[in-house]
Order: structure tokens, then C-alpha cells, then sequence
């Protein structure tokens, strides 16, 4: 866009006001490498904002972690907190690239869906919550599970092949 005399001075002036007017946007890039569940480095598409390395992620649940596979080029926003250079974060992930998502809560997890379903539709039953048959087996956790379904809106809980289903407000698991 070409301004006039007039208007270059008017957009200089507003420029001088606020020197960190560029980082009180968000940035649409690329993740190039993750060196741990909080620390990523970044390639914004702008090239007016430079990469930036160890950029924690904030994602809207506490307990969360990620892990993804750089090699996908998984997209996020850069967001500078405060409009401080020295303050980048990452948030709303655009593309797929992940690999792992980790939840450790010490409150309980509502899950409120018509359908869960737990792993794929191939997996082995010894394969699938394996952290939860480790403490338990899956038949006694998924009974434990119907107690929790009676809360969910009408629908199907549909646990690994070969425990048939659980049916919301049923109490039941059906085999």
C-alpha cells in the first residue's frame, strides 16, 4: 500500500509509540524440533520475527504434555506474552505431528462422549491400557468404568474388542 507524505508521518509516529507492536500478534510457523515436553524450537512463516529456541507450549488443560515428530512439520502459533520479545510461547496446534499425548491429573477426568473408544479396532487387548491392566485387570477396570458411564448422556462407552460394550445408565457391561 502507498501512503502519502502526510500519512508515512502519521504511521511513523504510531510506529514509535508502540516498538513492540510486532510481538503483540501471533505467528503462524512451523515446530523444527522438540528437546523436551516444554521446550520447542520454532520457524515462523514471517520472516520479520526471527526462530526462536526452548519456546514452552500453553495449552489450555495443566497436566498436559505433548511430543511430536518434527519430521511432520507441525504447525502452531507463536505468541510473544505481554508483547515481550523474551516471552514466546506456542499455542493452537494447526497440523498433525503428534506423537504423544500425556495427561496426569490428581483430580478426577470426566469423560462425557457417545463414544470412547480405547486404542484401535486391531489392537490386542494385552496392548491396550496397558498402565491401567498393570495396576488391575481390564475386566475389573472396565467394570469399575460402568460406574462412571451411568453419568454420561445417553450413548455407547465402547471398550477393546472382546469386552462387548457398556451402555450409558445400564450399570452393565454387555458381551
Amino acid at each position: 500500500m502507498k501512503l502519502d507524505r502526510t500519512s508515512q508521518g502519521a504511521a511513523a509516529f504510531v510506529a514509535a509509540l508502540d516498538p513492540r507492536r510486532l510481538y503483540r500478534v501471533q505467528y503462524p510457523g512451523v515446530v523444527v524440533a522438540q528437546g523436551g515436553p516444554d521446550s520447542f524450537d520454532f520457524r515462523p512463516d514471517d520472516l520479520r520475527i526471527p526462530g526462536v529456541s526452548g519456546v514452552p507450549v500453553r495449552l489450555p488443560t495443566p497436566g498436559v504434555t505433548i511430543t511430536v515428530d518434527p519430521a511432520q512439520r507441525p504447525r502452531a502459533l507463536l505468541a510473544f506474552a505481554g508483547g515481550d520479545p523474551s516471552k514466546p510461547e506456542l499455542h493452537l496446534w494447526e497440523r498433525a505431528g503428534l506423537q504423544q499425548l500425556d495427561v496426569s491429573a490428581s483430580v478426577a477426568v470426566s469423560i462425557d462422549a457417545p463414544v470412547v473408544n480405547f486404542g484401535d479396532a486391531t489392537a490386542a487387548v494385552g496392548r491396550v491400557g496397558d498402565a491401567v491392566s498393570s495396576a488391575t485387570s481390564m475386566a475389573t477396570w472396565i467394570s469399575a468404568v460402568t460406574v462412571f458411564v451411568n453419568g454420561l448422556a445417553p450413548g455407547t462407552l465402547v471398550p477393546p474388542s472382546g469386552f462387548g460394550t457398556i451402555s450409558a445408565g445400564s450399570g452393565k457391561v454387555n458381551a
